[in-house]
């Protein structure tokens, strides 16, 4: 994968069959001030909004939204509280009874860098819950080590900030796009 941050755009590469798909998202906010409190309408086309006040859950300061999506008959109502801090959600409700939630264990050193540890739980009805263990760089904005179920690891070592050469965002020579199918 390689993400540009600045343009919100990452490009997944499949190495074995030279192909890349290119994913567009909202440009990332300046690392230095973290992603604070936001509007979770503004990433996701089509759904309303509408703040419903501020809670404290688990220990840290959030805002509570009513978010729908779609409309009609199929709309489906979804609860977000998001962590005024972060901009993360520490809890989503959805109508089925699909729970996520993610909960601050402490503050830790990986890697040479201050971190937080968070455990994020998704519980969906009649099945198991599924736990993953994040460490999350605030100077960075983003997770540096992923324990997924099963053990599967996802994890940036010898992390070194500084500028990148455009050219690192670049699709290598030979690949050809392709589209997810919708």
């Amino acid at each position: 994968m390689i993400a540009d941050s600045e343009s919100g755009s990452n490009l997944l590469l499949n190495l074995e069959q030279r192909t890349y798909l290119l994913q567009q998202g909202r440009p990332n906010v300046d690392v230095k001030s973290g992603r604070g409190e936001r509007n979770p309408c503004e990433e996701v086309e089509g759904a309303l909004c509408e703040r419903l006040g501020e809670e404290q859950l688990n220990g840290r300061p959030a805002s509570k939204w009513q978010i729908t999506l779609g409309s009609g008959e199929g709309a489906q109502k979804v609860t977000q509280w998001l962590d005024k801090q972060r901009g993360f959600p520490l809890r989503t409700l959805s109508e089925g009874g699909q729970q996520a939630e993610m909960r601050l264990l402490g503050r830790e050193t990986l890697a040479g860098r201050s971190v937080e540890k968070w455990q994020v739980s998704v519980n969906r009805p009649e099945q198991e819950v599924v736990r993953t263990t994040q460490w999350y760089d605030p100077a960075l904005c983003l997770a540096i080590k992923e324990i997924f179920p099963g053990g599967r690891v996802r994890e940036l070592k010898q992390i070194e900030l500084g500028e990148q050469s455009p050219a690192l965002f670049v699709v290598p020579e030979g690949f050809k796009q392709v589209e997810l199918p919708r």
